[in-house]
Parts: C-alpha cells; structure tokens; sequence
C-alpha cells in the first residue's frame, strides 16, 4: 500500500521521521528544516512560507521521495 499522501498540513518534524527519504527534499530546497527546534509545530506549508519554497513544488518532490 503507497504511504498516504504529504498535504501542506503534514507536520514537517514527523514527516522526516517517518520518512527519512525527505530530508534530502527539504536540503535540496534549501528549507534547512532537519533539527528544527519548531519542527515538531511546523507543518510543510508553514516551511514553505518560512524559507520561500512554492508549495506546489514541494510537496511534488516530497511526495515523489516517498512513493519510491
């Protein structure tokens, strides 16, 4: 069964977790989110908008990390 789909609401800190994967996603976008103190609070929409990634573009990618 795929994982479920990364929404904008996923919490940033429990994506990474359970999919480890995405870490190279968030560095890749420059969204230096791996030991965030407010990761555990902030979801992928909130990163998007702290470090000026599109969205759509994100949650492409970390969609596209997960499902392989």
């Amino acid at each position: 069964m795929p994982p479920a789909p990364i929404t904008a609401a996923t919490i940033v800190d429990t994506l990474m977790t359970e999919h480890p994967a995405t870490i190279p996603v968030f560095l890749r976008h420059h969204a230096h989110c791996v030991g965030c103190p407010v990761g555990s609070l902030h979801t992928v929409a909130d990163a998007c908008r702290e470090h000026g990634v599109p969205l759509e573009t994100l949650l492409r990618d970390l969609n596209a990390a997960v499902s392989r």
